[in-house]
């Protein structure tokens, strides 16, 4: 019985460990944070975006022109997990 509870807990506590760490965007300092394509200062909450890579790492961009011509000139494109843009219904959340 013990051998079953254990692989059962085992089991939950894995499936909530691989859900709980899918990659997402991560805050930007606007202000001080610069576009990962072109160096600009990223100051605009409006135009700021970003690509997450597989690993978590956030590409953070001033405009989405700059992240989308990071995505074609990407050397490794099958690395990108997902690309955000603010809601402008609500900038603190991303689409």
């Amino acid at each position: 019985m013990w051998g079953k509870t254990f692989f059962t807990i085992s089991f939950l506590m894995t499936v909530i460990l691989i859900t709980g760490c899918e990659p997402k965007p991560q805050p930007i300092h606007f202000g001080s944070d610069q576009c990962d394509y072109c160096r600009m200062m990223i100051t605009e909450q409006d135009f700021a975006s970003q690509a997450v890579n597989n690993q978590g790492r956030a590409f953070k961009f001033d405009s989405v022109e700059c992240m989308a011509a990071f995505d074609l000139t990407a050397e490794n494109r099958d690395n990108i997990h997902s690309l955000w843009v603010p809601d402008f219904l609500n900038r603190e959340e991303w689409l």
